[in-house]
C-alpha cells in the first residue's frame, strides 16, 4: 500500500482537489474541520471520530452547499454550515444503526442531507441554485453569477434611463 495512514493519505487528495479548484479544497477542508468540531461537540469520541466518515461526509456536504450546488455566497456559507451539523449527527445517527452488523455507510449521510436540502429549498433570499447539469467547479461559477449580475444590471440601468427619458419628455 502506498498510502499506510489516514493522515497521509489526506496530503495527495488535498493536492489534486488544490489543482482541481483551490475553493473547493478550501471548502472541503472546511466542512471537514467544522463536521470533525460537531461530531466531538454531539459528544462522539476524538479516537471513533478519527475512525469513521465524519470527516469526509462533512466535506462533501460542505463543497457541494457552498459552491457546487450554489452558488457561494452568504446564504449558501450559512446554508453550508447547517448542512455539515446536520450531516455528522446524522453520520452520528447511521453509524449507530449499522454498527452493530459491522455495515458500512460510506458517504449516505452526506447524500441524505443534499437531498433534503437540495429538493427542499426553494425560497431563501440570496441562494442562487445551479441546475444539476450546469454543475462545474466554484469558480466557474462566481465567475459566470458575477457577469450575470452585472449584465442584468447594465440592462437594468439602460431601461431605467429609458423610462427616465420618456417621462421627461411627457412632461
Amino acid at each position: 500500500a502506498v498510502v499506510s495512514t489516514q493522515s497521509t493519505g489526506t496530503i495527495p487528495l488535498t493536492m489534486g482537489y488544490f489543482v482541481a479548484s483551490p475553493l473547493s479544497c478550501l471548502m472541503a477542508w472546511l466542512g471537514a474541520l467544522l463536521g470533525i468540531a460537531s461530531a466531538v461537540f454531539l459528544g462522539m469520541d476524538i479516537t471513533r471520530v478519527r475512525l469513521e466518515l465524519f470527516g469526509i461526509n462533512c466535506a462533501i456536504t460542505f463543497t457541494c452547499l457552498a459552491g457546487t450546488f450554489f452558488v457561494l455566497n452568504k446564504a449558501s456559507f450559512c446554508l453550508a454550515i447547517i448542512g455539515t451539523f446536520c450531516t455528522a449527527y446524522t453520520t452520528m445517527a447511521i453509524n449507530a444503526f449499522f454498527m452493530p452488523w459491522g455495515g458500512k455507510y460510506f458517504s449516505l449521510p452526506s447524500f441524505i442531507v443534499l437531498g433534503f436540502i437540495y429538493r427542499g429549498l426553494d425560497d431563501i433570499p440570496g441562494l442562487i441554485r445551479i441546475p444539476l447539469e450546469e454543475v462545474t467547479t466554484i469558480e466557474e461559477h462566481l465567475d459566470r453569477w458575477s457577469k450575470q449580475t452585472i449584465d442584468v444590471t447594465e440592462a437594468e440601468a439602460a431601461e431605467m434611463t429609458e423610462v427616465n427619458v420618456n417621462c421627461r419628455e411627457e412632461v
